[in-house]
C-alpha cells in the first residue's frame, strides 16, 4: 500500500508540470545524464549510450556492451525486465564498467516514464529522474570512419561483439568508395548514399585474399561481417554511432566514429 501511495504521489507531481506519453516510451533516445553517475563519467566513454523502444522491446548500449529485453508499459507506468536482459559479453574495466552496472541497476528501478517533445525521463518509485534521454542528432556518412561494435551472425539471430570485431573498419570515402579492413583482409566497394531516405547503394565487395589462422574465429567472423555488409540498403547515423539496415529493416552491424 505504501509503494502504491507513494507512486501515486511521484506521479501526480509530474504531472502537474508535463504529461506523460499515454502508450509507452517510442524511439531512439540518447543518455544525457545517470542518476549516480556525474556528467565528467559518461563523457570519459567516448561515446553515447543509447536506447531504443519499440513494439515491447528495448534495446540498445549500457556503457560497455549491447543489451536487449523486454518491457511492459501502460499509461505513465513502465517496467524494464532487466533480470531477462540479454547482451553482448564484451569485458569492460574502469568507467566502461562503473557506467554499465550503475545503468542496468538504474533500468531495473524504473516504473514509469516522462516523455515530450525531445526529452524522456525514467522514473523510480520515489518520483526520482533516474536516467534523463535527449533525441540524437542525424548526420552524413560521406568523409567519415567508422569501427565495428557488433554484427549480425550468420543464422541472423544474435550479435556478436569480440576481439576480432575491434579490427574491423568501414569508411566512406569522397570518391563514392567504401573501404576498410574486414580483420584479415581489406575490402572496397563503390557506394552512393540518398540522405533525404537514408538509403544506401552498395556494389559489389572486392577483397584481398590472405588466411589469417589467429586469433580464433577471426575468418569466421569476417565472412558473416562482409556477408551483413553487402546486404546493407539504410543506415541511421546518431552522433558517433551508426546502425546499418538491410532492405526489411533488420539491424545488420553497428559502429561508432573512429
Amino acid at each position: 500500500m505504501f509503494k502504491k501511495t507513494l507512486f501515486a504521489g511521484a506521479v501526480l507531481a509530474l504531472t502537474c508540470t508535463q504529461a506523460f506519453a499515454a502508450n509507452g516510451p517510442s524511439g531512439e533516445w540518447e543518455l544525457e545524464s545517470l542518476a549516480g553517475i556525474n556528467s565528467a563519467t559518461l563523457q570519459q566513454l567516448g561515446r553515447p549510450i543509447k536506447i531504443n523502444f519499440s513494439q515491447g522491446r528495448v534495446s540498445g548500449s549500457d556503457g560497455c556492451n549491447y543489451i536487449n529485453a523486454t518491457y511492459q508499459s501502460k499509461d505513465y507506468h513502465l517496467k524494464i525486465m532487466t533480470h531477462r536482459m540479454a547482451s553482448t559479453k564484451m569485458a569492460c574495466t574502469g568507467v566502461g564498467n562503473t557506467v554499465s552496472n550503475q545503468y542496468i541497476k538504474a533500468l531495473g528501478s524504473v516504473i514509469g516514464y516522462q516523455q515530450s517533445g525531445q526529452s524522456l525521463n525514467l522514473i523510480n518509485n520515489r518520483g526520482q529522474i533516474v536516467a534523463s534521454y535527449k533525441a540524437p542528432i542525424a548526420g552524413a556518412l560521406m568523409n567519415t570512419n567508422w569501427q565495428l561494435m557488433s554484427y549480425l551472425d550468420a543464422r541472423q539471430t544474435a550479435r556478436v561483439s569480440s576481439i576480432n570485431t575491434e579490427k574491423m573498419t568501414l569508411q566512406f570515402g569522397k570518391d563514392g568508395t567504401l573501404s576498410g579492413n574486414s580483420g584479415c583482409n581489406t575490402y572496397s566497394a563503390p557506394y552512393r548514399v540518398n540522405p533525404k531516405n537514408n538509403r544506401i547503394d552498395l556494389g559489389s565487395i572486392i577483397t584481398t585474399q590472405k588466411f589469417c589462422a589467429q586469433p580464433a574465429d577471426l575468418m569466421k567472423e569476417e565472412q558473416a561481417f562482409l556477408g551483413d555488409l553487402q546486404q546493407v540498403k539504410s543506415f541511421k547515423r546518431s552522433g558517433k554511432e551508426l546502425e546499418l539496415f538491410d532492405g526489411k529493416g533488420k539491424r545488420l552491424l553497428d559502429l561508432r566514429q573512429m
